[in-house]
C-alpha cells in the first residue's frame, strides 16, 4: 500500500492550501510473502483509519487468506516513524523488529488472518479552517477490498469524499465512511475533507436576534408610514403633491414643479412660501427660477422608509 502527498490537482479541486511536508509512511505493503507467490488467494483486504483530534491516524490493516499458509513466511514492510505497532496472526501477537523505518516479522504457518496496527502522522493536511485526510492505497489482489475512515469527534464532512458514494454512518459522536470494492482495484486514492461542527445553539442565538431586529424594523416602518400619512393630511391636494416629490428628491426646481403639475408661477410661489413659513423648504434663487431644498429632515415624515 503506497502513500504519497496529495496530488496538486486534487488539492486545488478541494480548495485547500495543503502544507508541504514529508509523510511518515511511504510503503505499507507485504514485500516478501511466499504464500502469495505460490498463488494463495487473499479473500479480503481491509484498511481502517481512525483520525485522532491532533491529526494523528490510528491505522489497522487486515489481510484474510482463503486458506491457511502452508509454511511460515518472512515479511517486511516500510512504515517510517510508526508508533504503537502491533502484529498479530490469527489474533495472537507475533514478534517483530523495527529498524530504520522497516518493520520485519515472520508469519507463522497455518495463519488465516494477518493484522497489523500502528499510529501514523502526516496523513492529515490543514488549511483555511479545513482539514483533509489523504492516502493512496495499492492493495494486493483480493476478492474483497474495504476501506474505512472515521473522523474525529466533533468533526463533520466538508466537501465530497473521494471516491464518491461511500456508506456513511455515525454513532452520535463520530462520522465513519466505508468503501467496498470487489476484486482487484489497482491504486485507490482516498480523500476526505472535514471541519469542526457548528454548535446549533450558537446558530439559534443570532437567528433569534435577527428575527427580533426584523420584527422591530417592520414595526418602525409601519409606524413611519402612519406618521407620514397623518403628516400629508395637513396639506391640500396640490401642496401634498409638491411635498411628496420633495420627500423623494430633496431638491427640485420651481419651474419643474410648474411643468409637472400645471401650476402657474404665482400659484407655485404662494405654495412654496407657505411651506417655507412652516420650516419645511428653503428657496434659493437660481437664474430665472428657484431651487427648492427640503429642510424638513427632522420631521418624522422624512424618516427612512417614509
Amino acid at each position: 500500500m503506497v502513500r504519497r502527498g496529495i496530488p496538486r490537482g486534487m488539492a486545488r479541486g478541494c480548495g485547500v492550501e495543503m502544507t508541504r511536508h514529508a509523510l511518515a509512511f511511504w510503503l505499507v505493503m507485504l514485500l516478501a510473502l511466499p504464500a502469495l507467490a505460490q498463488g494463495l488467494d487473499i479473500s479480503s483486504y481491509a484498511a481502517a483509519y481512525q483520525i485522532q483530534p491532533g491529526g494523528e491516524v490510528a491505522e489497522e490493516v487486515r489481510i484474510a487468506f482463503a486458506a491457511p499458509l502452508n509454511e511460515s513466511a518472512a515479511n517486511s514492510l516500510r512504515v517510517g516513524e510508526a508508533e504503537g505497532i502491533a502484529v498479530q496472526a490469527d489474533q495472537a501477537a507475533i514478534p517483530f523488529r523495527l529498524e530504520e523505518g522497516v518493520l520485519s516479522f515472520s508469519t507463522p504457518a497455518g495463519t488465516r488472518e494477518l493484522r497489523i496496527s500502528f499510529r501514523a502522522a502526516g496523513l492529515v493536511f490543514r488549511g483555511d479552517g479545513v482539514q483533509q485526510f489523504y492516502v493512496l492505497l495499492t492493495p494486493p489482489e483480493a476478492g474483497l477490498v474495504q476501506v474505512d475512515v472515521v473522523l474525529p469527534r466533533g468533526q463533520v464532512l466538508s466537501g465530497t469524499p473521494f471516491p464518491p458514494g461511500p456508506e456513511r454512518e455515525t454513532d452520535g459522536e463520530r462520522i465513519s465512511l466505508a468503501w467496498t470494492f470487489q476484486g482487484s482495484t489497482g491504486p485507490v486514492p482516498v480523500s476526505v475533507q472535514f471541519a469542526p461542527a457548528v454548535d446549533q445553539d450558537l446558530l439559534l442565538l443570532p437567528a433569534g436576534l435577527l428575527a427580533a431586529f426584523v420584527a422591530v424594523g417592520i414595526v418602525l416602518v409601519s409606524y413611519r408610514r402612519q406618521v407620514q400619512r397623518h403628516f400629508l393630511l395637513t396639506f391640500v391636494e396640490d401642496e401634498r403633491k409638491v411635498v411628496q416629490r420633495l420627500l423623494r428628491e430633496k431638491v427640485v426646481y420651481q419651474n419643474s414643479l410648474e411643468r409637472q403639475f400645471g401650476f402657474s408661477r404665482a400659484k407655485a410661489t404662494r405654495m412654496l412660501q407657505k411651506l417655507e413659513k412652516r420650516g419645511l423648504v428653503q428657496r434659493e434663487r437660481v437664474g430665472r427660477t428657484n431651487r427648492i431644498n427640503w429642510t424638513g429632515g427632522h420631521h418624522a415624515a422624512d424618516a427612512p422608509g417614509a
